[in-house]
């Protein structure tokens, strides 16, 4: 049987099926097969119920009997059928005993006869997608063989087709290659991959004897839709691979808006930041409550996850979104694990927060005057206490909006220290900067810092790089003012090929100056000017759509104290303007 689409049958739910016992090189199969059904819950149905009906089954009144739930989405339900009589079956989310609670349902779909061979038992993996659907119900998509395995960094992909002679792996860990890794198949029918993959998401598809298919084994998948029509462009199979590192972490929870709140009250949401697809996500309830010598009431959850860039979303009320954290984000630097501080509607730390009030904020500015072409540093001092007084801020901010800028810029609350700008347009004068500094605990406590802007100093020998328009180029692809240098490293190193030098130097950018200025062009960026490796390297025995490298480029440096005999000597340097270099 090919397995890239479920059966369907067209009858109505409920509705007798002819007895058409199916017969094998054996004759007549008789007796009872134990069909053990999976189904994968994608659209989030607060109920999974399956409604069934044949010959040779006690079928279900409708809507039918619930599934037990597996977890990571999965439901299950196992049911005696005859193994003479096709059975058939939808799913829907309906409640058990009430016809009238169905709001989505699959088309009815079928297990032949024929498909459960010889045995007595026969498992099967459903699912449906979004998308998929014909006269308001869900198409099944079904597998015999679940896929894929993956433990750790290792994956096993399977695809079942008894008709197809190659199937190939093609997906983002390959670049998409439709012939790189193919797939062995097993005297059951099933082609079989197993591959090392780093931790990451990854989609790919099965290339059928040429034909692109998504894996109907696995219930997790991608499209790509039409921004326009919200038709379905694409449709990608997808798969997360956790890596072989667990990480571990204990977070401490407190809400100064609810301090007193029992460990069962609220939850913690995490998902991993960074994995635009794959389901990542938890919710955790706390564990523990200690109360500190400070009085705080700290709420405690344990868990291990694997990965290291965590989204952290605090919910005061278990199972409700309501007055729910702003998302807040952690990056493990380093190790197999992390002990975090949060302190719902103020942040995540590593270290415990210290609490005390802050009583006094002294700021001020690191120059005592700028211009629009300048940047100044604000720095504050927290209750006279440079070293500890940091421990005690939770959030700080100014209102640099008479410099042009926002009016409430964050200031980190570790460094307590921030850059500020002012716009080209900012009268000169004197400003008062109002300042914010709000501690752990909730305290508060205001300042102001006073900064001078400066008018910038009419200077001609001053050049504004502000005003620059800079030109980048690689020297060699721009001008070739002088042909007697195009071959200067080497026979083969000139020439039309990608690779190799294409003449450009210092003369050919002289030559061209007047042409920069009409476009308005004050500035030159160009590559490397050092001596670079000579000759040229041979890719591919000179076979590749690039087969020979010079070092035109200027990033093969081989002598910082000389000059790229291509671009030019020290004679015949760029004129009269000053060149920079790109490291």
């Amino acid at each position: 049987m090919d397995e890239e689409d479920g059966i369907v049958d067209e009858e109505e739910p409920g509705e007798e099926i002819p007895d058409e016992p199916v017969e094998d090189e054996t004759g007549e199969r008789v007796g009872e097969v134990d069909i053990t059904l999976h189904f994968y819950n994608a659209l989030n149905w607060d109920k999974v119920t399956i409604h069934y009906w044949g010959d040779g089954v006690t079928g279900t009144a409708w809507p039918g009997e619930a599934l037990a739930e597996e977890g990571s989405g999965w439901y299950t339900v196992k049911i005696k059928a005859n193994a003479s009589n096709d059975f058939n079956y939808l799913m829907d989310n309906g409640t058990p005993g009430n016809p009238d609670s169905v709001t989505a349902q699959t088309a009815n779909a079928v297990i032949q006869s024929a498909d459960f061979g010889s045995g007595d038992t026969y498992e099967l993996w459903t699912r449906v997608e979004e998308n998929n659907v014909i006269n308001g119900k869900y198409n099944v998509i079904s597998s015999t063989v679940r896929g894929p395995e993956v433990n750790g960094s290792t994956v096993i992909f399977r695809y079942k087709n008894d008709s197809a002679a190659s199937v190939y792996l093609a997906g983002t860990m390959n670049d998409w290659s439709g012939t790189s890794d193919a797939m062995q198949k097993g005297s059951d029918g099933v082609f079989t991959y197993e591959t090392e993959l780093a931790h990451g998401e990854y989609q790919y598809k099965f290339v059928v004897d040429g034909d692109w298919r998504t894996d109907p084994a696995n219930p997790l998948y991608v499209q790509e839709k039409d921004q326009t029509t919200g038709a379905v462009k694409n449709t990608n199979s997808l798969v997360y691979v956790p890596g072989d590192t667990t990480y571990n972490y204990t977070i401490h929870y407190f809400n100064p808006e609810a301090p007193d709140q029992d460990v069962s009250t609220p939850d913690l949401y995490v998902w991993e930041l960074g994995i635009q697809y794959a389901p990542t996500s938890n919710f955790y309830t706390y564990e523990s409550k200690d109360t500190d010598d400070n009085g705080i009431a700290w709420l405690t959850t344990n868990f291990s996850v694997p990965y290291r860039s965590l989204g952290i979303i605090g919910r005061p009320t278990k199972d409700s979104w309501d007055n729910q954290d702003d998302n807040r984000s952690y990056q493990l630097a380093g190790g197999t694990g992390a002990e975090l501080w949060y302190i719902h509607g103020k942040g995540i730390y590593d270290k415990k927060p210290v609490f005390g009030d802050v009583q006094k904020v002294t700021a001020s500015m690191y120059h005592p005057s700028m211009d629009y072409t300048q940047n100044n540093v604000l720095k504050l001092i927290v209750n006279d206490n440079e070293e500890s007084g940091a421990d005690l801020v939770a959030e700080a901010y100014v209102d640099a909006s008479s410099l042009g800028m926002s009016d409430k810029i964050a200031i980190d609350p570790e460094l307590l220290e921030i850059s500020l700008s002012v716009t080209e347009d900012t009268v000169p004068g004197s400003y008062s900067l109002p300042i914010t500094v709000v501690g752990n605990n909730g305290s508060k406590a205001d300042t102001a810092v006073t900064v001078v802007v400066a008018a910038k100093p009419d200077d001609d020998a001053d050049f504004d790089w502000d005003e620059a328009v800079i030109y980048f180029m690689v020297t060699d692809r721009f001008f070739d003012g002088n042909s007697g240098n195009n071959a200067a490293n080497g026979n083969g190193t000139y020439g039309p090929n990608a690779g190799l030098y294409h003449g450009g130097d210092f003369a050919g950018v002289t030559k061209k100056l007047d042409y920069l200025d009409e476009l308005g062009v004050n500035t030159i960026w160009i590559t490397p000017i050092v001596e670079n490796i000579k000759g040229v390297t041979v890719n591919g025995e000179g076979k590749d759509d690039v087969p020979y490298n010079a070092a035109y480029h200027g990033y093969w440096a081989s002598d910082f104290t000389k000059l790229n005999p291509a671009l030019g000597t020290e004679r015949k340097r760029i004129s009269p303007v000053c060149c920079g270099t790109k490291p």
